[in-house]
């Protein structure tokens, strides 16, 4: 695929949105098309990367929906310089991410007027942290961040091999999830709140050095892993044996420095504290270590000074002072005291102007559009586009609309999806000549001049990877790639989207062509 097409493609978002004009008849064709934004077909996946990406030995809607979630995952590889990406002080911004433990991820989203790409979960050693959590995570484009924490198992039982096989099975699942996710081993090595601590094993680092060192090794076939190291921000018991950098594993295991540190104001900790208070004298040693830094814990208290002021420095400090952080989680919770983003009204208000500074909406375009469930959207593919109606979004024809078009409605402010056919030809479009006589199939029953494709056909998925290029061109937010339901229907051609010259699993062919596409077989 052209990089220009892949990045337009893992770019465009897909959502439902509630229609702002309707009647029975369009909701049903609005939830139609909606279905097609969501469930995709093997057809348009394989015009887009002819991946089995969940390894499932099918191609299918799943795999197109990890294809897509890899695009907000790019930013992981920019910062981290793996992959054949930028070095870490290239890209200029930071994901901004959240524990959630005072409102649901959507009533977050909705107070906050965005979605944070970073969601912070824990679990314990023999927890299984590839299951449902992550993977509505994943499908939903947000980036998991795994706090492993290692209460159920000892250091020495880990080096000597004992979870051996439950690493194993861990190891498969993540490589399974075929996205980039953090994953935190043994945080706050250097507290001695930290059962695998120095502190609790022999007052020494060398047993969480060893035990860091086997899981990693351990998990080795989970490429898709990003390693971060994370001590506390500072070292508990302040003993030269617990130092911080004592605990680092080495630059091979680890692929993001990290940090946890707070805000404790009058409730105890170092008293009041700024955002640049809290981590100047350890992001020196971070730095050093040249690879970007996670601040995988922080908040504040509101005892003892302003918290909307110490929010609203933050991304002044992150910008003169803490260049290399690329990530930071917010612990929204009430707990050791009120950390929590709506604490007051001028804390959430502070919070959520920070949420919306392009620091934190990194991506080469600005900000990463990620439709809220209450957006409103005006669907019409037909005729003069009117473009009066004050809804979020409009879904308009992508060959019809123009750039002009396109443009007004943004200064609008209005995002554009742009619609069009990824899995039938239609002759009347100015690329139907494109299409040779072999990648057609039959005819879709009451669309006259309109055919099924063969998605096997490189010619097809060439033409496709055009149709990307044109939305990028013209400005396109999004696309809805209709007629992706080629397996529920007589196309006449194979339903598994498998290249030309592959051989698809069997049962899976359709029922013989009229012409075209299946008179290869």
């Amino acid at each position: 695929m052209k990089a220009t097409a892949e990045k337009a493609f893992r770019d465009f978002v897909t959502a439902i949105w509630r229609p702002q004009q309707s009647t029975p008849a369009k909701n049903m064709l609005l939830f139609i098309a909606a279905c097609s934004l969501v469930v995709f077909s093997s057809a348009l996946l394989y015009a887009a990367t002819g991946s089995d990406l969940d390894n499932d030995n099918d191609v299918d809607g799943k795999d197109l929906q990890l294809y897509i979630a890899q695009g907000l995952f790019s930013d992981i590889d920019a910062f981290t310089g793996r992959y054949g990406a930028p070095a870490v002080s290239d890209p200029e911004g930071a994901l901004l991410g959240l524990y959630y433990g005072d409102e649901t991820i959507e009533d977050t989203a909705e107070k906050l007027g965005r979605s944070v790409p970073l969601h912070l979960t824990y679990y314990d050693f023999e927890h299984n942290w590839t299951g449902s959590i992550t993977q509505a995570d994943i499908m939903a484009g947000r980036v998991p961040l795994v706090n492993w924490e290692i209460f159920s198992a000892s250091l020495d039982d880990i080096i000597n091999g004992v979870y051996d096989g439950m690493l194993a099975q861990r190891a498969h699942a993540a490589k399974n999830l075929g996205v980039r996710i953090f994953v935190d081993f043994g945080a706050e090595m250097n507290g001695d709140w930290s059962p695998w601590g120095g502190a609790q094993n022999g007052q020494s680092a060398d047993k969480y050095v060893t035990a860091y060192r086997h899981v990693h090794d351990a998990l080795a076939e989970a490429d898709n892993l990003v390693w971060l190291w994370c001590p506390n921000v500072t070292d508990e018991p302040r003993e030269p044996w617990n130092a911080a950098l004592n605990y680092y594993p080495g630059d091979d295991y680890v692929d993001w420095t990290c940090v946890n540190g707070y805000n404790w104001g009058s409730t105890g900790g170092a008293g009041w504290q700024s955002f640049k208070e809290i981590f100047q004298d350890i992001y020196p040693e971070l730095a050093a270590k040249n690879k970007p830094i996670m601040i995988g814990e922080m908040a504040s208290a509101e005892q003892g000074g302003d918290k909307a002021a110490f929010i609203r420095g933050i991304v002044p400090t992150l910008k003169n002072d803490f260049p290399l952080v690329k990530g930071l989680v917010w612990f929204d919770i009430d707990k050791e005291t009120d950390w929590r983003i709506s604490s007051s009204p001028q804390a959430e208000a502070a919070f959520i102007e920070m949420a919306a500074d392009p620091y934190f909406n990194i991506g080469a375009s600005g900000a990463r559009w990620i439709p809220l469930a209450a957006d409103t959207w005006q669907w019409q593919l037909s005729g003069t586009v009117n473009t009066s109606y004050a809804v979020d979004a409009y879904d308009i024809d992508l060959f019809d609309s123009s750039a002009a078009l396109i443009q007004g409605l943004h200064d609008q402010g209005r995002k554009v999806i742009c619609y069009f056919s990824a899995g039938s030809y239609e002759n009347w479009r100015p690329d139907s000549g494109a299409f040779n006589a072999a990648d057609l199939g039959n005819a879709l029953d009451g669309w006259p001049g309109e055919r099924w494709l063969d998605i096997r056909s490189a010619n097809v998925r060439d033409i496709m990877k055009a149709r990307f290029d044109l939305a990028m061109q013209k400005g396109c937010d999004g696309v809805e790639p209709d007629n992706v339901d080629g397996y529920t229907n007589s196309t006449g051609c194979p339903n598994r989207g498998r290249p030309t010259g592959v051989q698809p699993l069997p049962g899976s062919g359709g029922p013989p062509a009229q012409s075209g596409c299946c008179a290869q077989e």
